[in-house]
């Protein structure tokens, strides 16, 4: 898990949670049939916080998105896209929501996605973003209540948004484009709250 911002309340930073807070954690993940909402619950609750079943009921929301890119062998041979509406996100549901409460975005990178949809720096209710690379939910909460410390480090670049993806360079990586390609960068990570 990589912690890529905690952006200021107050005097101190949003994250940790602290102790006590009503916190709505809800997995979005889409797959065809079925809702791709999932809340949270948990019968042994060790992180000194309560988990509430709506938002309305929280102070702070918990989103974890998990991006669903249609397989390689799906492919047709148009472009790949990194935007999150065009890789099965209901990207109003998710503005809806965040709009709602101070949110901690949690997001499965399977691929350098392009978040910009979702987020502009400084415009929006998103007050700590972190990378996931196929964890748990239960690691999530570790990490945002301050019972672990994120140590992870970004293992590529992600684009500003989808066009910048697409009008990159093919040989040249992320960290090696010019110019305002990079929205995280290979490498960061924050190790203290």
């Amino acid at each position: 898990i990589v912690l890529l911002r905690n952006l200021p309340n107050g005097d101190n930073k949003f994250l940790p949670i602290q102790p006590k807070k009503k916190v709505y954690f809800e997995t979005y993940y889409p797959k065809k049939g079925v809702s791709p909402t999932n809340v949270y619950q948990s019968e042994t609750n060790t992180w000194d916080i309560e988990i509430v079943d709506t938002p309305e009921k929280a102070d702070v929301i918990v989103l974890w998105l998990i991006p669903n890119s249609p397989s390689l062998f799906e492919s047709d041979g148009s472009p790949l896209h990194l935007s999150l509406s065009k890789n099965n996100v209901d990207t109003k549901y998710i503005r809806r929501l965040i709009a709602k409460k101070p949110t901690i975005l949690a997001i499965n990178y399977s691929n350098p996605w392009a978040i910009d949809e979702i987020y502009v720096e400084g415009k929006t209710n998103l007050k700590g973003i972190l990378a996931t690379f196929g964890t748990t939910p239960e690691a999530i909460l570790d990490v945002v209540t301050g019972k672990f410390k994120p140590s992870g480090r970004m293992p590529f670049s992600t684009p500003v948004s989808d066009e910048a993806a697409q009008n990159q360079k093919s040989d040249v990586p992320g960290n090696k484009e010019v110019g305002n390609y990079q929205m995280f960068k290979f490498d960061e990570g924050q190790s203290e709250y």
